[in-house]
C-alpha cells in the first residue's frame, strides 16, 4: 500500500499555492486519518519529503518552513505524535551532519531554514536541539575523517543557525575550533588561509 505517496503529494502540490490552499490541504490531510492515512503514513510521507528537500527547493524556496509547518500541523492534529522527529532517522543530529557532508550552502540554508520552523512550533524543544549539536561536537574528529573542512562548514552552519535563533549563545561557545585553519602550499609562503566553503 502506498497510501503516504497521498501525502506527498498534496504537500509538493499545496507548496506551489497561496496560504489559505495550504491550510486546506492541512485540514484534509488531519480528516484522512483513520481512514486512508496511518500514523505510519504520515511518518514514511513527512520522511519522503524531507529527504526530497534539495528538490523540492528548487521550485519554492520556502519549503523546508512550509514542510516544518505541515508537520506541526500534523502532530497538532494528532495523525503523528511528538515523537516521530524523536525517532526520525534524519533528526536534529542527522540534519546537522548531512549539512557538514553535503558542504554546499544551498543545503545549509535548507536545513537551517527547516530547524527554525520546527524550533518556532517547538517541535524540536531547545534541550533536543542542544543534545543534537553536542553530540555532532563531540563526533567532529570521527565527522572530519570522510570530510576534512568538517570545522569550518560546522562553525558557518552554527552562526546561521545563531542568528536564526534556532540556537542559544551556549551551543556557540562550545563550539569546537580545532582543525578549522589549514597550511598553504610553500609556494604561497607558508600563510594560514581559511578553508573557504560557503
Amino acid at each position: 500500500m502506498r497510501a503516504h505517496l497521498v501525502l506527498v503529494t498534496a504537500v509538493e502540490l499545496a507548496m506551489d499555492h497561496k496560504p489559505s490552499h495550504r491550510e486546506m490541504t492541512s485540514v484534509l490531510l488531519a480528516d484522512l486519518y483513520g481512514h486512508l492515512l496511518y500514523e505510519t503514513d504520515y511518518a514514511k510521507g513527512y520522511d519522503t519529503l524531507i529527504k526530497n528537500l534539495s528538490d523540492l527547493v528548487l521550485d519554492t524556496p520556502d519549503a523546508p518552513t512550509i514542510l516544518g509547518n505541515f508537520i506541526a500541523r500534523s502532530i497538532a492534529d494528532d495523525c503523528i505524535p511528538p515523537k516521530f522527529l524523536q525517532s526520525y532517522k534524519g533528526k536534529v543530529y542527522e540534519a546537522v551532519v548531512m549539512v557538514i557532508e553535503n558542504m554546499d550552502e544551498r543545503t545549509a540554508n535548507m536545513m537551517c531554514d527547516l530547524l527554525e520552523s520546527l524550533h518556532r512550533a517547538i517541535i524540536i524543544t531547545p534541550t533536543q536541539m542542544r543534545a543534537g549539536f553536542m553530540r555532532v561536537y563531540e563526533d567532529m574528529p570521527q565527522i572530519c575523517v570522510d570530510v576534512p573542512p568538517a570545522y569550518t562548514i560546522l562553525e558557518k552552519f552554527v552562526m546561521k543557525c545563531q542568528a536564526a535563533k534556532v540556537i542559544g549563545d551556549d551551543i556557540v561557545k562550545k563550539l569546537p575550533v580545532r582543525g578549522r585553519k589549514r597550511f598553504v602550499s610553500e609556494g604561497d609562503g607558508g600563510r594560514v588561509k581559511d578553508d573557504a566553503y560557503f
